[in-house]
C-alpha cells in the first residue's frame, strides 16, 4: 500500500473513489480541553490503517468519534462519500462500521454463542464459522465469564463481526496478550482482509503487532496528526522519534 494512501483529504474536497472513510479536519472539545484537533485521515477500501501515538494522543477519541459513539464538535466523518459524522452507532452498524473495545464487555451470564444471537446480523458467515474464524471453536456453550481474558477479546472481536462490517475499528486489542496470542490475532485479521475485503483500524502501542497487519499508519499526538505514511518511515521520522523517545 503506497505510503499516501493514509493522507489527509480537504474538508472542501469529496474523498477519492477508492476512500471507504475520510475523516476531514474534525474536532473534538471536551470543555476547554481540545481532544482531537483537525485531524484529518483517509482509509481506502480493503486497506488497514494503524492508528498509533502515546497515551492520551486522541486514538481512542478518533475511533469514538468514527463509530458513532462521540459526534465531533467540527469536521466531518465520510462513508462512501456520505457524511455520517455523529450518527448514532447502531445505525453505523447497520451502513457497515463497527468496532472492538479496549475493556470487552461481553454478557457474562450468556453463552459465547448467544453472545452472538443478540447483537445485529449482518454478515454472510453463520455464527459458528464466525466464532471458528476468531479461534473460539468448540467454545460455542462457554458462559462468557468462563472465558479467558484473551478469548473475552476473541468474543468482542466476533460480537463486531456478527454484524458483517465494511469497516472494522480495532482499539487495542492486542493489549495485554501474549507473543503467540497476538500472532494469531494478527493472522485473523489478515484473513478477514484477504478473504472478507474488510477495511480497518487499527488502534495499536505494539509496533510489531502493527507491522504484522498495517498497510500504513496516522501517528497522533496531543490530539494532532503528526505523521501518516509507511511504518518504516514514521519509525525514522523526527517528529515520531521525538514524541516515543523524547529528546
Amino acid at each position: 500500500m503506497p505510503a499516501e494512501s493514509a493522507s489527509a483529504a480537504p474538508i472542501g474536497e469529496a474523498p477519492p473513489a477508492s476512500a471507504l472513510l475520510a475523516v476531514a479536519a474534525v474536532t473534538k472539545l471536551f470543555g476547554p480541553l481540545r481532544a482531537l484537533d483537525e485531524v484529518s485521515l483517509r482509509v481506502d477500501r480493503g486497506e488497514v490503517l494503524g492508528l498509533v501515538g502515546p497515551n492520551g494522543s486522541g486514538k481512542t477519541t478518533v475511533i469514538n468519534v468514527i463509530s458513532g459513539l462521540l459526534a465531533p464538535t467540527s469536521g466531518r466523518v465520510l462513508l462512501e462519500g456520505q457524511d455520517v459524522s455523529g450518527k448514532a452507532p447502531f445505525r453505523l452498524a447497520r451502513r457497515g462500521i463497527n468496532r472492538t473495545f479496549q475493556i470487552p464487555k461481553p454478557f457474562p451470564a450468556l453463552t459465547a454463542r448467544e453472545n452472538l444471537a443478540v447483537a445485529f446480523h449482518g454478515s454472510r458467515l453463520t455464527d459458528a464459522e464466525i466464532l471458528e474464524l476468531v479461534g473460539l471453536g468448540g467454545r460455542e456453550e462457554r458462559l462468557a465469564s468462563e472465558l479467558t481474558a484473551s478469548d473475552q477479546k476473541r468474543l468482542d472481536l466476533a460480537r463486531a463481526l456478527v454484524t458483517g462490517p465494511r469497516l472494522l475499528l480495532v482499539d487495542e486489542l492486542g493489549a495485554g496478550l501474549s507473543k503467540t496470542e497476538l500472532d494469531e490475532l494478527a493472522g485473523i485479521l489478515r484473513r478477514l482482509v484477504a478473504e472478507l475485503g474488510m477495511t480497518m483500524v487499527v488502534v495499536e502501542h505494539l509496533m510489531g503487532f502493527l507491522e504484522q497487519v498495517a498497510d500504513s499508519v496516522t501517528v497522533l499526538n496531543a490530539g494532532a496528526v503528526i505523521f501518516s505514511g509507511g511504518l518504516s518511515e514514521a519509525l525514522s521520522d523526527p517528529a515520531v522519534v521525538k514524541v516515543f523517545i523524547g529528546g
